[in-house]
């Protein structure tokens, strides 16, 4: 598995466990993602592949329009995806 599909996967998995109708934080992605593979990704690496999950639309975020801070969620497709891996 390359870089990438491990960061993308490990993202995946992340947000697998968020409940139903909740976000979760970009900032907190970031931190869960880097502690899962070594070496540890950077924040544009995982920014990246962030923005590469959203394009599948596997992934989808929301800008709070104040502060600019993402929160993300799984989506249908990429809780499909995950379940292949």
């Amino acid at each position: 598995m390359n870089r990438s599909s491990e960061i993308r996967l490990a993202i995946l998995r992340d947000l697998a466990h968020v409940p139903e109708g909740l976000l979760r934080r970009e900032e907190d992605i970031r931190h869960r993602v880097q502690l899962q593979i070594i070496p540890e990704p950077s924040r544009a690496e995982i920014e990246a592949e962030l923005k590469e999950l959203d394009a599948l639309r596997l992934i989808t975020g929301i800008s709070n329009k104040i502060t600019g801070e993402m929160r993300w969620r799984i989506t249908d497709a990429g809780k499909a995806e995950l379940s292949n891996q």
